[in-house]
């Protein structure tokens, strides 16, 4: 288990915006009251940790987990045993709302849910899209698990069902030129399963996942075709694909005609011949 300490940087997202997450194993305080302006989650994964909150003392075992509200001042006092445990920092439209309907002073036993999303977490790299969206999974599920009010709020859920489908959105545009970008990729990066998410995606974009990569992969090959003087084949490799005759398939099926008919028709255009 290795320690980390990563602050994200400024993204666009409104419903949960994360600023800090870490793990600590070695018993230093490595999170103190200076983040109080967020809202926090504390999970002892390993020992037991005693914190101050608001000037009331508290002892966190084994697999508890604490929310503390940005109006709560609170500090590590004791780290027995060389306890381990995650801190994470984040603000947003969804604990805004959400937490005004619930009574946070309280902790509360890990889900198994959360621990396999924790154990996901050490593995992944800290700079990667995978690492951000499954602390971006671990935050909102353990806001929903301190009641119920989430699962009934369609408000909130609908804002935290539109972040995954614009991150994966971001994604595509980012990681298109890879050939090994799938849908299933994603979804394991997200902590969502693949028919969840492809119906959330559909009902909100009006097309499949597995279709909008295709689409945006064809929309730069075009480009590509039309502003450079790469052959079909080179394109094809340039958006993703691993051999032109599926790319060429994919091409003509969206757009009725071959890559090759396709650059032909728009210099005809253009030019005029």
């Amino acid at each position: 288990m290795k320690d980390f300490d990563v602050i994200f940087s400024e993204n666009s997202g409104t419903d949960i915006q994360l600023d800090r997450c870490g793990l600590c194993s070695n018993g230093k305080n490595v999170y103190l009251n200076e983040y109080s302006r967020y809202y926090s989650i504390i999970c002892v994964i390993k020992g037991e940790l005693d914190v101050s909150l608001n000037e009331r003392e508290i002892r966190l075992k084994e697999n508890n987990v604490y929310i503390v509200s940005p109006s709560v001042t609170f500090s590590v006092l004791s780290a027995k045993n060389r306890p381990a445990y995650y801190f994470f920092a984040f603000d947003g439209n969804i604990p805004r709302k959400y937490c005004k309907k619930q009574n946070l002073e309280e902790e509360r036993e890990l889900s198994e849910e959360e621990k396999i999303l924790l154990d996901k977490l050490s593995d992944c790299p800290e700079d990667s899209f995978s690492f951000e969206m499954k602390v971006l999974s671990f935050v909102f599920i353990a806001l929903k698990n301190c009641g119920e009010h989430l699962k009934k709020d369609k408000e909130i859920l609908f804002d935290y069902k539109n972040r995954f489908v614009n991150s994966f959105i971001s994604a595509v545009m980012k990681n298109y030129t890879d050939s090994k970008l799938s849908v299933s990729s994603l979804c394991a990066d997200m902590g969502v399963s693949v028919s969840y998410f492809t119906n959330t995606f559909t009902k909100t974009v009006n097309v499949s996942p597995k279709q909008f990569i295709i689409d945006y992969r064809i929309e730069k090959a075009k480009e590509i075709l039309l502003n450079t003087n790469l052959s079909v084949s080179e394109a094809s490799y340039h958006v993703g694909y691993e051999d032109s005759f599926t790319f060429s398939r994919a091409f003509k099926k969206k757009e009725g005609v071959s890559p090759t008919a396709f650059v032909r028709q728009q210099k005809q255009i253009v030019y005029g011949f």
